[in-house]
């Protein structure tokens, strides 16, 4: 049904990006995409899924610190945010995130494009 599956932000544009789907079972994954989000939006994230990924993003941004094509990204991430940016200061920022956090910031999603890659030429 879906080649990828995962969230991204892109700050600079204020855009979370989610999924690559198979064409051919869009309804189907665009259904299950927005019964994730409502799911967010109501709260409906356990403590260990909260920990897991702020595991996970501290570990990101750790190992991005450890090549030059990382730092570069990180930067261009980040860089409209806060002149002052550490590593250490944007984990302890996620530790601080709470599931009503996470419902608040799910609650301004909305879909706003799909596009489906064919592969063929037009």
């Amino acid at each position: 049904m879906a080649y990828t599956v995962n969230s991204a932000y892109a700050a600079y544009y204020g855009v979370v990006y989610m999924a690559g789907i198979d064409a051919e079972l869009e309804e189907k994954a665009v259904k299950l995409i927005g019964e994730q989000i409502d799911a967010l939006q109501k709260g409906n994230v356990t403590d260990m899924e909260l920990e897991q990924t702020v595991a996970l993003l501290s570990n990101s941004i750790r190992s991005a610190f450890d090549s030059a094509r990382g730092q570069i990204e990180i930067y261009d991430q980040y860089k409209y945010f806060d002149e002052d940016f550490t590593a250490d200061k944007w984990i302890a920022q996620w530790k601080s995130v709470t599931i009503e956090d996470i419902k608040q910031m799910a609650s301004q999603i909305k879909l706003e494009l799909i596009y489906l890659l064919s592969g063929r030429e037009a």
